[in-house]
């Protein structure tokens, strides 16, 4: 049975009419992983605002970065191979976008699982994250995970 790992952040700052990178899991040279799903929620309290984007997309670069406990989704996993990064000040070169939803800000979110065989295969090498797009007067905080199995 694979191992199934979390990389999760809370509290991140949004910025208006900006783009920031929640997270972002990167696999090995010599293993692939398989996202299997992610979630992410705001905390705003301005229903007037414009709705956020929500990306999950394959990325080229590690950006500006710092690194991020992975947490087991079982206690009985090995220790991942796959690593994760947080608190991005530059942000990571855009791939292909796999996923794109609008969400408010004003508690909006989601929590999305796929099946087994649906997944996001990371080949060795990948590097996929989950980032936000705010529009003008947005400013509130976000949680995000990405969970997968090696």
């Amino acid at each position: 049975m694979a191992n199934l790992f979390v990389a999760r952040v809370s509290g991140v700052a949004l910025s208006a009419a900006s783009t920031l990178t929640l997270a972002q899991i990167v696999t090995t040279t010599n293993q692939r992983a398989f996202l299997c799903g992610w979630g992410v929620s705001f905390n705003g309290n301005d229903a007037t605002k414009a709705p956020i984007r929500v990306d999950v997309l394959r990325q080229t670069t590690a950006g500006t970065s710092s690194a991020l406990t992975i947490v087991e989704a079982d206690t009985g996993n090995t220790n991942p191979v796959t690593t994760a990064l947080q608190t991005f000040t530059v942000e990571p070169s855009a791939g292909d976008v796999l996923w794109s939803m609008y969400f408010t800000p004003v508690g909006g979110g989601a929590d999305i699982s796929l099946y087994p065989g649906d997944e996001f295969v990371l080949s060795p090498s990948t590097r996929i994250g989950i980032r936000c797009i705010t529009g003008t007067g947005v400013a509130n905080d976000a949680a995000a995970y990405l969970k997968f199995r090696e």
